[in-house]
């Protein structure tokens, strides 16, 4: 019987302890959201636009390099304005050859694009590093993007509104979800292929309007290069790592929810499975590296501490959870009915039972995110890096099918 006792007390104390810790920072972003404005956008005549250097990092890209040159050449910027830095992390499938055929044949927007190479497979943050390092001496906006982002038309216009504010010192975007070809047949417009995406986006947009947010989306991402140094080549999160420089140089990091870019997210198996994981992976390792936040009184230290819980504690608070069911279940079969006061104690956490057996693709995609969370703990502990990433090939033929047929989605 005390095995049972043990078991239902630890049921109770970690089923409630995950839900409320998390429903309480869910409340408090929601009132975020209510209480406070993002920074004002400027609006900028064409002739006072400032510079801008765009990092294009790719590994293996072959399959859609030229419609991502394509879809950067048709952002109404003035030309004389921009620099691309295509920068190469090891392609073995002609990826360079292509970009380089395809500058060759785009008179005015080809001779932008500067070829630059990691001279190894080291991962995208050496090559942001390298990138940061050539772009020219005079430019003080260096943009990343991704080679599987279409950027909205007018991206780097909005961009460079939110860049002439001197107190924002970092902007990210905001993903829509490339439409599969049967949601395209429904009409469906922004399709939000992972169902977490919507609680993500507007955990991002509290923290900018509170503060700053510490987690970024580098499929379109852009910097004060004054604010900004070399990070953790090593590692991943690169586009997050750069946000957190930004805000201990005391400027904001926004998420703008206006701000749009297009990708194939993965569909459910292995490619997302792979996707997720390694940026859980960049997401711990990036909040432990600023574990000094957590104890900040500011308000940037409140919102690392709210993050680690839900990327670093929460995972474990639920496995506690789950551990503390199973090895009730097992003492009751093994040792005969418990004192009703302990059955009591396990039907308090039935409606979590029941939403975990019986919840739809919201709760499996939670889980599934809690799970890839832990296990990138896991890795990250026996010292197993995912740092340098594969093209996962079903996203990359959306992309290319969506670039032999260019219409932007939004109306």
């Amino acid at each position: 019987m005390m095995s049972a006792a043990l078991f239902a007390l630890a049921e109770v104390g970690f089923g409630m302890t995950g839900p409320i810790w998390f429903l309480a920072d869910h409340w408090i972003q929601r009132a975020w959201l209510k209480r406070h404005q993002l920074p004002k956008i400027l609006e900028v005549p064409t002739g006072e636009l400032p510079r801008i250097s765009i990092l294009l990092c790719v590994r293996n890209e072959a399959k859609i390099i030229e419609g991502k040159l394509a879809d950067l050449a048709r952002q109404n910027y003035p030309r004389e304005l921009l620099e691309v830095l295509l920068i190469d992390t090891g392609s073995t499938d002609g990826t360079v050859q292509l970009a380089e055929e395809w500058a060759a044949r785009a008179l005015e927007f080809g001779p932008l694009v500067r070829f630059l190479s990691t001279t190894g497979v080291e991962g995208k943050s050496a090559a942001v590093n390298l990138g940061i390092s050539e772009a020219e001496g005079d430019i003080e906006i260096i943009l990343m993007t991704d080679a599987d982002a279409r950027l909205a038309p007018g991206a780097l216009r909005r961009v460079a509104s939110w860049m002439v504010n001197p107190e924002v010192g970092a902007v990210c975007g905001r993903q829509i979800a490339l439409p599969t070809v049967a949601q395209n047949q429904t009409g469906a417009g922004e399709v939000e292929l992972e169902s977490y995406r919507g609680y993500y986006n507007m955990a991002r947009e509290a923290e900018s309007r509170y503060q700053s947010t510490p987690i970024f989306e580098g499929s379109l991402a852009a910097y004060r290069r004054s604010a900004i140094q070399n990070i953790v080549a090593t590692s991943n999160a690169d586009d997050s790592q750069l946000a957190v420089q930004v805000t201990r140089n005391g400027l904001r990091a926004i998420h703008d929810p206006d701000l749009h870019f297009l990708e194939a997210v993965p569909l459910p198996g292995r490619g997302l499975h792979r996707q997720r994981l390694r940026r859980a992976q960049g997401v711990v390792r990036h909040l432990w590296r600023n574990s000094a936040l957590w104890f900040s009184g500011s308000r940037n230290g409140q919102i690392h501490r709210m993050n680690a819980h839900a990327h670093i504690l929460l995972p474990w608070t639920i496995l506690g959870w789950a551990v503390a069911t199973v090895g009730f279940q097992l003492s009751y079969w093994l040792n005969g009915s418990p004192e009703p006061v302990l059955l009591l104690l396990w039907w308090a956490n039935f409606p979590l039972v029941a939403a975990v057996l019986l919840g739809g693709r919201k709760i499996r995609s939670f889980l599934h995110g809690m799970y890839c969370l832990g296990l990138a703990q896991v890795m990250t502990l026996f010292g197993i890096s995912l740092h340098r990433w594969e093209p996962e090939e079903s996203s990359r033929q959306r992309i290319a099918d969506f670039d032999a047929d260019y219409e932007w989605p939004l109306n």
